[in-house]
């Protein structure tokens, strides 16, 4: 993500999923699969918004953060039946998960770090050189749809643990690389 200059598509994702949190509680569904669902919709219309070459991808990205978190508070501020603190979307809650979000999240850790395994090279090369890659015959479209699915996914299983916040800075923080 710091690679690629996509520090902001973890922000912009753990709030683009809000809409998704809310139309699950509404229908009384799983919250998981609801931001599941958000975020898988909301990376795919980045890739494809920044595909057409019409819109930049930060760009993309910050309209589409903005649209889907005022979709979520407006369909939020049409129920009365909604008390919850928003302070467990922000901050999280590692105690109160239950054990079928376990189960997802184990799942979804593990479909990622495979996925990750498999298509390092692409990853890495997207990354670095776009239209080489293209050159190349590498899928970019679906590559970049990859690497947003993954970061869509992370950011789902992670949020009702961790909150909004964390996920942001989790996200973004600079590793030390081994010999640095």
């Amino acid at each position: 993500m710091v690679l690629r200059g996509l520090s902001f598509i973890g922000d912009a994702l753990s709030h683009a999923i809000f809409p998704g949190v809310v139309i699950a509680f509404l229908l009384g569904r799983s919250v998981f699969l609801g931001a599941l669902a958000f975020g898988l919709l909301t990376s795919a219309s980045i890739v494809v918004l920044a595909t057409t070459r019409r819109v930049r991808e930060d760009s993309a990205i910050g309209v589409l953060f903005a649209g889907s978190f005022a979709l979520g508070v407006v369909l939020i501020s049409t129920t009365r039946s909604y008390s919850r603190d928003l302070a467990a979307f922000l901050f999280g809650n590692i105690l109160a998960l239950p054990r079928a979000i376990s189960l997802y999240r184990r799942w979804s850790v593990a479909w990622c770090c495979l996925l990750l395994a498999l298509f390092h090279k692409e990853l890495l090369l997207v990354a670095f050189d776009r239209e080489a890659a293209q050159a190349m015959g590498v899928p970019v479209f679906w590559v970049n749809l990859l690497l947003l699915v993954m970061i869509s996914l992370t950011i789902v299983v992670s949020l009702s643990a961790v909150g909004n916040i964390l996920v942001v800075a989790m996200l973004v923080t600079p590793r030390r690389r081994p010999g640095s």
